[in-house]
């Protein structure tokens, strides 16, 4: 892929979520992220530019791909780039075929996100999955989209490790020839410090001003909630906290 007018005008409307759609593509920046990728083999990288201080360092890397990196000037890559401030290498990759229906839901831990908005709460959240294992993230067709170049950037590469989902909870239970127990992590509800045992199962988190909305709630089978301590004024906690909170119980609970 080279420095074209038509490129320019494909890669700068992946910052858009209709035409990531369109065309089943994303684009990644910066240094840690675009590594990952290149040395990742089930990537399907469509096209690499790079400064090229930054190619230089990296021609033993780049000669293994199967696309020829495009070296540009940092005023090129401004022009490519979704960030304030562009960094050394840009990729452009083919969106990862993944199947939802390989996922164990009623022995693993999953997390449901129902209309988490904020990209950067989304990538914080793939970075929690990612540290404490969970088999996949799912998130409801109208939350943030894992492409968007916020929560690429907030994962820290967790994106690539963590499968991400897009389904409606109706149809992630219609796909499972198994029943699973779906808990939600609300206001009420058993305390998630004191649970001593709790099956594998998916865990609802709320929108980050509404919370979970009624139709999830009554597909829920149980609550759990994070007990306030002392005499806190905050009336709640930032989703990506709270998710961070119950994954490191839920942790404690597997290694007993």
């Amino acid at each position: 892929m080279e420095f074209s007018k038509n490129n320019v005008k494909l890669i700068r409307s992946l910052q858009i979520k209709k035409f990531r759609d369109k065309f089943n593509k994303f684009i990644a920046e910066g240094d840690k992220i675009c590594l990952e990728m290149l040395r990742n083999p089930n990537h399907q990288i469509e096209g690499i530019f790079t400064l090229a201080d930054w190619a230089a360092t990296k021609q033993a890397l780049l000669k293994r791909q199967s696309v020829r990196a495009s070296i540009i000037t940092s005023a090129e890559m401004k022009v490519l780039s979704a960030l304030k401030t562009p960094a050394n290498v840009l990729i452009v990759a083919k969106k990862p075929d993944q199947e939802a229906e390989k996922i164990q839901l009623s022995q693993q831990w999953t997390l449901y996100l129902d209309g988490i908005q904020d990209p950067g709460n989304l990538g914080t959240i793939l970075r929690i999955a990612d540290w404490f294992g969970l088999a996949a993230v799912f998130c409801s067709e109208d939350s943030a989209d894992v492409y968007n170049n916020k929560v690429i950037q907030s994962s820290m590469g967790a994106f690539q490790r963590v499968p991400v989902f897009r389904k409606n909870l109706n149809a992630i239970r219609t796909e499972q020839s198994v029943d699973f127990p779906i808990y939600g992590a609300a206001m009420e509800g058993a305390n998630i410090l004191e649970i001593e045992n709790l099956p594998p199962g998916m865990i609802i988190m709320g929108n980050e001003g509404q919370g979970i909305r009624p139709e999830t709630m009554e597909m829920i089978d149980s609550f759990i909630h994070i007990p306030k301590g002392g005499s806190g004024g905050a009336e709640s906690l930032n989703v990506g906290v709270a998710c961070g909170i119950i994954c490191a119980q839920l942790a404690r609970l597997k290694d007993r």
